[in-house]
């Protein structure tokens, strides 16, 4: 059987419900997120996979454990419970002014703060903002914030 290989889709729900080839690396994953507690930055060289990984990372958090049905961490020990993700993915903000960064910074925090069931205060600036999206879902159960595209107003 002969799957498919693309470099263009970033999700890993689209790879796996798309049927195309991926490499698993989920053992990898699991001794991450094992032990997860404290700050990980992760690194990696440009279109070498990040996006993907913080998809990854996301799914496995938030509990969805048929997704890796086939995969390895699929049978290793865990316990899939779902946790509040907070993923900001910083390519969806307009970087073209600081202005418009921290606007496109807030839509995105109101949009987690939507796929989580809170809801925010009309704060306009990100920063407050961003804490008081961690404070609400930090009484839900432990937080794990993901951060893709960290580097975009840089570039």
């Amino acid at each position: 059987m002969y799957q498919s290989i693309t470099t263009s889709l970033y999700t890993f729900e689209n790879i796996r419900e798309k049927d195309i080839f991926y490499a698993d690396k989920t053992d990898f994953f699991h001794r991450l997120v094992t032990d997860a507690s404290g700050i990980f930055f992760l690194s990696r060289p440009r279109r070498f996979g990040k996006s993907l990984s913080v998809s990854i990372l996301k799914n496995i958090f938030k509990g969805n454990k048929e997704l890796f049905n086939g995969l390895r961490i699929y049978d290793m020990p865990y316990d899939w419970n779902p946790y509040p993700v907070i993923n900001l993915n910083i390519s969806k903000a307009d970087c073209s002014s600081a202005e418009e960064l921290n606007r496109g910074l807030c839509i995105i925090l109101h949009d987690n703060a939507h796929e989580l069931g809170i809801e925010l205060s009309s704060e306009t600036k990100s920063g407050y903002l961003f804490g008081e999206l961690i404070d609400k879902a930090k009484d839900l159960s432990k937080v794990v914030i993901l951060i893709d595209e960290y580097d975009k107003p840089l570039v």
